[in-house]
């Protein structure tokens, strides 16, 4: 997939215990190597893995979807492995 871009999306809460939105549907359009365009509605984990690869190239990371207290968390983790690890 090249350039790929949602053209729309449907989230729903499927994670009761940590209540976070996943895609439940979305649409998508790309090029492939070749050029030509496609697009193709998906639902489930499919919608679900193809929201995170459009993620990554848009530059959006995990940590950009939590709050900033669970950033603040994850990070604060971070640094203390990266100290120990020194």
């Amino acid at each position: 997939m090249l350039r790929g871009r949602r053209v729309w999306l449907q989230l729903e809460s499927r994670a009761r215990r940590r209540r976070c939105l996943r895609p439940a549907r979305c649409r998508v359009r790309w090029f492939d190597e070749k050029g030509a365009v496609h697009e193709e509605e998906l639902d489930g984990l499919m919608a679900t893995c193809m929201q995170h690869e459009i993620d990554h190239l848009d530059g959006i990371l995990f940590i950009d979807h939590i709050s900033r207290l669970k950033r603040s968390m994850v990070l604060k983790k971070l640094d203390k492995l990266r100290k120990s690890a020194a």
